[in-house]
């Protein structure tokens, strides 16, 4: 791609399409950038311990229909701290929701892929406008975001755009009626980022420990806000993905039930056993195992000569590789669940739909409910 297509100005851009605000297709949009053991998730509460457990938590996204706020006084005060902060102004339509999906993504700790680190490194020192304006003209991050884009016969169908349903439906976002507001740490700070603001705003002095406990009052305030006036609203994280993590877990279990087998079928030398100890040691403390002192146990068990205490002590390691097996398998189906979901969601069934329906009145299958029945006369005796 080449700096002038980059930098052509946005109004000569194609319109990019509405996208579903699912978190499945958030997520599937970051393996299409080719971001590592990174995922998005719906949040339901603002209680985060649950969530901090999985790894480290790198943004939150705020969604809610649009309401104009009122910017502070000094808003337009160059803020030194800002010029740390990755941030892109909107500048095209109905981009909200990849706007604020990459406003973590560029500024987290992250391996982010080829894509967006070319990106970066293009519009490195640039204003957040003309940022906005090269994402605009970014062929690539548009092909992942429109793949998954409402097609423009279902808004024919319906222009009145549905909030989420009992059945779980998805709401859409559209720049007129729902917003993306995105929540970072960087640098000792918590920052809001909203691409209609075209500058980060510093919320709060905080650390990378503590600066969930810093955004939850921002969110209540927001949330009780959108109640008060019967708007819709939601919450997503995007967050460290656990699961090459597990996986790199139960590689590690898996090894050292196969050594400390091996101890209880052969005689080994002490200084053999110290070796295997040590290996299962290393294997088990190098993927974070909460179950590394239940296996020094079973090796000290073997090395002072108490084998039945080993073996009931192995067999309460098996049963929390196996109890970590299911939780993988849980993730696994789950997880096939959402990308399934999203891969059917960029595909227009309303062609298909359309000529099903017309087909079935045609053949009198179905009934025009729209139109009054007439009154069948009554045959005279």
């Amino acid at each position: 791609m080449t700096t002038s297509e980059l930098t052509e100005k946005a109004e000569s851009n194609e319109k990019w399409g509405l996208i579903p605000s699912d978190p499945a297709v958030f997520d599937d949009m970051i393996q299409q950038y080719g971001v590592k053991d990174t995922i998005v998730q719906e949040v339901l509460t603002l209680d985060f311990e649950d969530l901090e457990k999985n790894g480290p938590v790198h943004g939150l996204i705020f969604i809610s229909r649009y309401v104009e706020e009122e910017l502070p006084s000094d808003f337009e005060k160059i803020d030194p701290d800002a010029e740390k902060v990755v941030f892109t102004a909107q500048v095209v339509t109905n981009v909200c929701g990849t706007l604020a999906l990459l406003a973590v993504l560029f500024n987290a700790d992250i391996e982010r892929g080829e894509i967006l680190n070319n990106f970066l490194e293009f519009t490195k020192g640039f204003s957040p406008v003309n940022r906005g304006i090269c994402l605009g003209n970014s062929s690539e991050i548009h092909k992942i975001h429109d793949a998954y884009a409402i097609h423009n016969s279902q808004l024919e169908i319906d222009d009145t755009l549905s909030d989420v349903s009992e059945d779980g439906n998805i709401e859409f976002i559209d720049v007129d009626d729902f917003h993306y507001i995105t929540y970072i740490y960087k640098d000792g700070y918590l920052w809001e980022l909203d691409g209609l603001k075209y500058q980060p705003v510093k919320v709060a002095t905080c650390n990378k420990d503590n600066w969930l406990d810093a955004v939850k009052p921002i969110l209540q305030k927001r949330m009780d806000s959108s109640a008060q006036n019967e708007l819709t609203f939601s919450l997503m994280a995007v967050t460290q993905d656990m699961y090459p993590c597990l996986l790199r877990r139960k590689d590690a279990y898996d090894k050292c039930i196969a050594l400390t087998n091996g101890a209880f079928n052969r005689v080994f030398a002490p200084s053999t056993i110290s070796k295997k100890k040590k290996a299962c040691h290393n294997l088990l403390t190098l993927v974070n195992s909460p179950d590394a002192a239940l296996m020094s146990d079973i090796w000290n068990s073997l090395q002072s000569g108490n084998t039945e205490f080993a073996k009931i002590k192995l067999e309460d390691f098996k049963q929390q590789a196996e109890a970590l097996n299911n939780q993988l398998q849980l993730v696994k189906e789950q997880r096939d669940t959402a990308r399934i979901d999203a891969e059917r969601q960029k595909f227009d069934y309303t062609p298909f739909i359309n000529s099903l329906l017309t087909k079935a009145y045609y053949h009198q299958l179905l009934e025009d409910n729209s139109r009054p029945k007439k009154r069948s006369r009554l045959s005279k005796s």
